[in-house]
């Protein structure tokens, strides 16, 4: 998935690239407050979130994995 990605020329980055991968809730949550983004891009992201679960429509997909939208990217927590 992250390959489709980086080959249609998109920049994925991993949550665990950020914080370790064993992270508790709490600063799995702070990092993702760190991202924020303001209103306005919110269009932004659901365009992102639409394309991908068109090109995801299996649930399988997602199962045990954070997506984090961005509008110019998506990072994926395992």
């Amino acid at each position: 998935m992250i390959e489709r990605l980086c080959d249609a020329g998109y920049e994925v980055s991993r949550l665990k690239e950020h914080i370790p991968a064993d992270s508790d809730d709490p600063a799995v949550l702070r990092k993702s407050q760190e991202m924020q983004n303001p209103p306005k891009i919110i269009p932004a992201l659901m365009r992102r979130l639409l394309t991908y679960s068109g090109a995801h429509p299996n649930m399988d997909d997602y199962k045990g994995q954070l997506l984090i939208v961005e509008a110019h990217r998506i990072r994926i927590r395992k």
